[in-house]
């Protein structure tokens, strides 16, 4: 008797780790461990200047989401963990980095029933610089103008972008820049540029400008050692200018310049944006105190954006009556653009700068057209890259809905293209009822390395029925 009850307490209580088990298992199968689609920084994983992030992401349509938990670490440490509450969160706000650095931020989903882990957490980078570059020029003789401008650079974290070295009379306040180069140096990043002709027995002074990829900027007037950037040129022997003329006050010039959109467009701008294919306008003038400056030899130099397949080019132009000049661009990438009048028979030096940015070309398809709840949407379409090299990893294209209530577009799914620049995905509609007309678009957003603006693709419109 005793034995049976003993067998038969063995025999519940096996019973009951059994079914333990199986609730167990059952807990686990009804819970899930959530990961986010497509996390991204929104404007790019670029390096920035401000410290202040926000981060997006799509949830899996099966998920409950009622909160992320975020971790944040660098490559020397671990720099501390959070948790946003939040019924269907697909987003977090205003994060802050503790120090300028590159950092890795990753995002997991946490469930209705409390599922979340870690590990299947998504990361993206957290890129901060907001230290200027350190600048100076090279040390050198104080007394002997050199034949070569030559500063260095050091910006250890996004690095060099653009740098300007530029000249003035001490009795003027008007820089002129001069064409700058970038290159490498024995132990730091160089901006060289040649010495421009000066007017005998006139001091000047010189300024190097250099601009990191965060877009912080610094500038000097001093060597390395400290001491001013600043020559008086050697007077001239015979009467000469230095400019083959003769001495006297080298009159100043005034370059006038701006971009605009087609082939005759209005008053142009030093900046502007177009649509991809479509040409643009560069006009001006050349004028000094008695009006336009006809026939005079101007330099228009183009430098493509990054990753853009072209190279820098220089277009020759000259100018007409009254000083006037214009010169037509073909369609293509972003650039930045320089005109440069480098002076000629008594006249001082010019240049301005403009920038023309190219908005993305993108194209949208959605089959079916009309579905029911539960139904495959397939999207497809194209990021045109003519004249740029797609990422390595694929051009970013997020696919948003137009949210009617709060009047903006909301990210759904983010994904990549090919090297070709073409993109696939798919959508499920699981919970609506009734009709809905949905619009969609794909969107090309700007990225570091893709020479183009921001583009979206014209709006697709879908039915659902629930």
């Amino acid at each position: 008797m005793g034995t049976r009850g003993g067998l038969g307490r063995i025999v519940a209580m096996a019973l009951a780790l059994a079914a333990g088990l199986l609730l167990a298992l059952a807990g686990t199968a009804r819970g899930a461990f959530w990961a986010p689609i497509g996390l991204a920084v929104v404007g790019g994983d670029e390096w920035r200047a401000e410290n202040e992030f926000d981060v997006f992401w799509t949830n899996p349509v099966e998920a409950q989401v009622v909160g992320a938990g975020w971790r944040l670490e660098a490559q020397d440490g671990f720099a501390g963990t959070g948790f946003a509450p939040g019924l269907g969160i697909d987003e977090l706000d205003g994060l802050r980095v503790p120090a300028a650095g590159s950092w890795n931020l990753t995002v997991w989903l946490r469930d209705a029933d409390g599922s979340e882990s870690p590990r299947f957490g998504v990361t993206v980078s957290l890129r901060l610089d907001d230290v200027p570059p350190a600048v100076s020029f090279m040390p050198g003789d104080a007394e002997a103008l050199p034949p070569q401008l030559v500063a260095a650079v050091a910006d250890p974290l996004s690095g060099l972008a653009d740098g300007t070295i530029s000249y003035r009379r001490l009795d003027e306040a008007r820089w002129t820049d001069l064409p700058t180069t970038i290159r490498a140096g024995a132990f730091a990043t160089e901006l060289a540029a040649e010495t421009p002709a000066l007017k005998p027995g006139t001091s000047y002074l010189f300024r190097v400008e250099a601009s990191d990829r965060a877009g912080n900027v610094a500038t000097a007037t001093v060597r390395a050692d400290g001491t001013p950037m600043q020559f008086q040129a050697p007077p001239a022997a015979g009467g000469s200018d230095g400019r083959g003329g003769h001495d006297g006050e080298a009159r100043p010039t005034r370059l006038l310049a701006g971009l605009a959109a087609g082939r005759r467009p209005g008053r142009g701008r030093r900046s502007t944006t177009v649509d991809a294919g479509q040409p643009a306008l560069l006009r001006g003038a050349l004028v000094d105190a008695d009006g336009g400056l006809e026939g005079r030899r101007l330099r228009v130099v183009i430098r493509p954006a990054a990753g853009s397949s072209a190279g820098r080019r220089v277009e020759p132009v000259t100018t007409g009556p009254d000083g006037r000049f214009e010169l037509r661009l073909s369609p293509g990438p972003s650039r930045r653009i320089a005109v440069v009048f480098a002076g000629d028979d008594g006249l001082r030096p010019a240049r301005r700068q403009l920038e023309l940015r190219v908005r993305a070309a993108v194209s949208l398809q959605a089959v079916p057209r009309q579905l029911r709840t539960g139904g495959r949407l397939r999207l497809e379409g194209r990021v045109d890259s003519r004249g740029a090299r797609v990422p390595r990893p694929g051009k970013l294209v997020t696919i948003s809905y137009w949210e009617r209530e709060a009047r903006r577009w909301r990210p759904v799914i983010v994904t990549r293209s090919d090297r070709g620049g073409r993109f696939r995905a798919s959508y499920r509609f699981r919970y609506v009822t009734g009709r809905a007309r949905i619009r969609l678009r794909a969107q090309a957003p700007a990225e570091a390395q893709w020479p183009y603006a921001a583009g979206a693709s014209r709006p697709v419109t879908v039915e659902v029925r629930g």
